[in-house]
């Protein structure tokens, strides 16, 4: 495989469109993005990332939660270098996130197409989640 974004096994989701997009129309994949105001100084019982994807998972709401690093140039205290989102994923009517994702601030709301696709990175969170969803 030459892309860049290959694997030691050769596996890499960058030209990967399986039959689960051609099955559920990939123009019906929807998502949003969530992120806390402020996670710093919380205990992890009470973060409401974690907390909002516990509900969401308990809620059967295909979702998964991630790191992400922070631009720390415009932080006073630079030892904070991570925060997390949520991501959540569905295809057709739209979970009622009102209760599931109080605490959350949404960042993005996005769906697939056939014109602009999907990102490399929502398909690789997508997979995850529906990896987190088979385990289960």
């Amino acid at each position: 495989m030459t892309s860049a974004y290959s694997s030691t096994n050769g596996a890499s989701l960058q030209d990967c469109h399986t039959n689960l997009f051609a099955l559920t129309d990939i123009n019906g994949i929807k998502w949003r993005r969530f992120s806390a105001e402020n996670t710093y100084s919380v205990e992890p019982l009470e973060d409401p990332v974690l907390q909002s994807f516990t509900k969401c998972v308990a809620a059967d709401v295909l979702c998964m939660w991630r790191r992400v690093k922070v631009d720390t140039s415009m932080m006073r205290t630079p030892q904070i270098l991570f925060a997390k989102e949520l991501w959540v994923f569905w295809y057709g009517d739209e979970p009622n996130l009102t209760s599931l994702c109080r605490e959350l601030t949404e960042v993005d709301q996005a769906y697939g197409s056939w014109e602009n696709g999907m990102s490399y990175e929502c398909r690789t969170l997508l997979f995850k989640a529906l990896h987190n969803l088979i385990e289960r």
